[in-house]
């Protein structure tokens, strides 16, 4: 065994741990987003009136949750689809 071949496995298995986790943090990610999703959904569908009520415009800042979700699970989707294509 050379010293190439010796190179190579040794970046094949850097690479092989180093996707691991990439896939465990985008799928960590992609369940952070669902989860901030639904629970934006359920303060727009229970709260949302009674809170924008009392603090007017500012109570919008209540669907952040939802927002940030939306973002999150979206991106950590895309982005697990261009692994898949590569």
């Amino acid at each position: 065994m050379n010293i190439m071949e010796k190179k190579l496995k040794n970046n094949e298995d850097i690479d092989m741990f180093y996707g691991f986790w990439k896939y465990l943090g985008l799928m960590g990610t992609f369940f952070v987003g669902i989860v901030l999703f639904y629970w934006g959904s359920q303060i727009m569908i229970n709260d949302w009136g009674n809170v924008v009520d009392q603090l007017g415009f500012l109570g919008h800042m209540v669907l952040a949750p939802l927002i940030a979700g939306t973002v999150l699970a979206w991106m950590s989707f895309v982005e697990f689809l261009r692994i898949i294509r590569e």
